[in-house]
Formats: C-alpha cells, sequence, structure tokens
C-alpha cells in the first residue's frame, strides 16, 4: 500500500491545484513525476503522451493512470486515476448543490444572467481557443483539413453521431474507406442511459476533455433534452473553473438529471474506460501498438474529425450565446487573451466585464 499512498499523494495534489485544462495539467504531471521525482525519463514521458492523445478517453487521466501504473503497478495506475478527478469531483458535487438549492428566480435576475453569460463567453473562448492549439500540431494535408470539414458538418446536423464519425474516420485513413458504426441507445432507465452516454463519451473521445462537449451537448441538451442549452453552458463554465479534469462537467450534468445518483453514475461512467485501457488493456498492447505506421494513419484521421465536431459545438453554442455586437468582441477579446492567460483567468475575467458592463452601463 505504500506505493498507493505514495502515488496518491502526488496525483491529489496535481487534482486539487491543476487549473488551466488538459495541457496544463500534463505539464504539471511532468514536473512532478519527471523533473521533481524522476520516477521516469522524459523521453518515456513524452511516449506516454504522445500515445494517450491518440487514444480513447481523457487524455490526462489516461496519462495519469499510466504514470501511476509504471511507478506501482495497478494499485499506483488506480491511485493516480483516482486522485486526479476526486478534488474536482466533490467541489463540483458541493457547486452542484448550491445551484440546485437555490431560491426560484435566482438565477434570472439580470445581473446574475449577465455575469453567467460572460463567464460563458470566456468559456467559449478557451473552447475555441484550444481546438485551434489541437489543429496546429495535427491537421498538415488537404485530407485532414477534409475530414475536419467534414466533421463540422455532420455535426453540426447529427451530434450524436460523433462516435461513429471519429472512430469512421480513422479506419478510413488506414484502409481507404470509411466504416459507419451506429450505438444502441435504447435503454428505458434514465440512470442506465446516463450511464451508457458517459461511458460512451468516455470510451470514443480522442485528444482533450474539450472533444467530449460535442457528444454532451448533442445526448443532454439535444436529443434527451435533459437540460437548457443554458444550464449546459453553466456547467461547462463551472468546469472550467473548478481544478482538475474540464470533464468533470459531467459530474455537473448527471446532478440536474438525477440529483447524488446521477452525479456518482455519470463520473463513474466518464472516467471508467480511462481504467480499463489503460489498467488492463495497455500493459498487453503497448509495446506493440507504440509508433507503429498503422496506428499513426488510424489517428491522422480520428483527430481532424474531433477538431471538426469541436468546432461545430463552438458554432451552435456561440450563435446561441453572443447575439450582440459589443457580447462578440468581448468574445474576440477574451479568445485573444486567452492565448496567454490560464483558462480560470479568461472565464473569470469574462465574468467581471459582464458585471461591469450591467452596473455601470
Amino acid at each position: 500500500m505504500s506505493g498507493f499512498r505514495e502515488v496518491f499523494t502526488v496525483f491529489v495534489k496535481i487534482g486539487a491545484v491543476g487549473f488551466g485544462g488538459p495541457l496544463a495539467l500534463i505539464a504539471m504531471i511532468e514536473q512532478e513525476t519527471v523533473k521533481k521525482l524522476k520516477w521516469l525519463p522524459a523521453a518515456k514521458f513524452s511516449e506516454i503522451t504522445a500515445v494517450c492523445k491518440a487514444l480513447p478517453g481523457p487524455v490526462g487521466a489516461l496519462v495519469s493512470i499510466q504514470v501511476g501504473r509504471l511507478r506501482a503497478g495497478t494499485a499506483g495506475g488506480l491511485a493516480a486515476g483516482l486522485a486526479y478527478f476526486l478534488p474536482a469531483f466533490f467541489l463540483m458535487l458541493a457547486l452542484s448543490a448550491g445551484y440546485s438549492s437555490l431560491p426560484p428566480g435566482f438565477i434570472s435576475q439580470p445581473l446574475i444572467q449577465e455575469t453567467v453569460h460572460g463567464l460563458q463567453i470566456g468559456a467559449l473562448a478557451l473552447i475555441l481557443v484550444s481546438a485551434l492549439r489541437m489543429a496546429k500540431p495535427e491537421i498538415k494535408s488537404p485530407t485532414s483539413w477534409t475530414i475536419g470539414a467534414i466533421a463540422f458538418y455532420w455535426i453540426s446536423r447529427y451530434p450524436s453521431h460523433e462516435p461513429a464519425l471519429i472512430v469512421g474516420s480513422g479506419i478510413f485513413m488506414l484502409v481507404s474507406y470509411l466504416v459507419r458504426r451506429k450505438f444502441l441507445r435504447t435503454d428505458p432507465w434514465m440512470v442506465l442511459t446516463l450511464f451508457w452516454i458517459c461511458i460512451k463519451a468516455g470510451a470514443f473521445t480522442f485528444g482533450t476533455g474539450l472533444a467530449i462537449v460535442p457528444l454532451l451537448e448533442g445526448e443532454f441538451v439535444q436529443k434527451t433534452q435533459w437540460l437548457s442549452r443554458s444550464t449546459f453552458l453553466d456547467g461547462l463554465v463551472l468546469g472550467q473553473i473548478t481544478p482538475g479534469p474540464v470533464i468533470i462537467t459531467t459530474t455537473f450534468l448527471g446532478y440536474q438529471v438525477a440529483g447524488w445518483v446521477g452525479a456518482c453514475v455519470a463520473t463513474l461512467g466518464i472516467f471508467l474506460p480511462a481504467f480499463i485501457l489503460m489498467l488492463v488493456i495497455a500493459p498487453r498492447i503497448w509495446d506493440r501498438v507504440s509508433g507503429k505506421p498503422a496506428f499513426a494513419a488510424f489517428t491522422s484521421g480520428a483527430i481532424p474529425a474531433v477538431i471538426g465536431s469541436i468546432l461545430a459545438t463552438w458554432w451552435q453554442l456561440t450563435t446561441f450565446s453572443i447575439q450582440s455586437i459589443d457580447k462578440a468582441v468581448v468574445l474576440a477579446l477574451l479568445t485573444a487573451a486567452s492565448l496567454r492567460l490560464p483558462s480560470w483567468a479568461t472565464v473569470g475575467i469574462g465574468g467581471l466585464v459582464a458585471w461591469i458592463r450591467f452596473r455601470f452601463a
């Protein structure tokens, strides 16, 4: 158990103070485990990061579990994965409970609405910047741009098709034809449906936590209509301004659907695939797929599809949220500022600008 405690202590600190999204969290993991504690060499950490970015699931959780597993076996992987999201989980539970218990009409107050709207604009700026950052190193050919454009158009119309489109795009680049798959979504019980939505998102989302946004928005807002788009954006804001993985937003979404049970089920569903992949599957296939041309070919199709999906959802959320010239200007300025600011600062500035504008207009 000493290995479990050692790994848990390191990663719970990262999860508790890790603002800034998955890239910032991965940088913190490298700082603690490679530079400070010297658990593994820098080249090995780079390999882990590269392979995890090409695998389905939240990349920060995958990297954490793999580093923990290499340090202390399966127990270490379990400790790292749990410690990575538990601080954000408990904080999001508290925020969710407070959100649900507010008196009727509290959120509809103009000052609250404008402030939350400003936070939402900050979150939209972060989504756009993150998508562009993903696109810069990954999109290198006309074929990739074509796949991204197709994904943008298709996910804008059929959000629930995102998993099949991403997997199909990867197979297309590997074997020169596109395989379309449809996933069963007919479970009659809400909690099981919630679990299926989240486990599907955790298992078939590539790249970063933000890549999960198109699927969740399509399922929670458009398909099931469990949540309004405004409530979904509120959850996205909370995920951005809390430490740890951004996809802890699913805790909030689950809570709004089915209370504490829904929050736990949604969180379990979103992270369970990462534990299975890195503790059960990866140890058996890691060395076989690492650096292989066929695997790189698959990801060269899947990752552009992810980028197109993110931009499609960003466009839908933006057109819903930005309905005046001044707010569009704020979004543009926050997008530029977020290139240098941490995510919590960008979202916070959005809320502050909206508050000042409302108070002194």
